[in-house]
């Protein structure tokens, strides 16, 4: 999983990069169509960068809380993740 997301990490990088290439490179044409094509294109940039930035940050909070959670009941949390197996056990048995 943790390659997955890693993988998901350099592409986006990749694209950003890509992106300011791209609108580095056209910025000497003066077109119309050019011009609003990189006023987009950056703005698209600056909000994916922020919605990365939330995603993470939600995530990280995410992360916390579980643990939390986790170190505040440690007896339930045991419980119930033996329950699961015992249930997930007896059903794969049935079959």
């Amino acid at each position: 999983m943790n390659t997955h997301n890693e993988v998901i990490d350099q592409d986006t990088t990749s694209l950003a990069e890509d992106v300011r290439s791209l609108v580095a490179a056209t910025s000497h044409m003066a077109e119309e169509k050019t011009s609003e094509a990189r006023k987009r294109l950056t703005a698209a940039l600056d909000r994916g960068s922020k919605i990365i930035g939330e995603v993470e940050q939600t995530a990280a909070h995410g992360v916390r809380c579980a643990d939390r959670a986790l170190r505040e009941n440690p007896y339930p949390t045991i419980i119930s993740a033996f329950s699961i197996g015992v249930l997930l056990g007896h059903l794969s048995n049935r079959q």
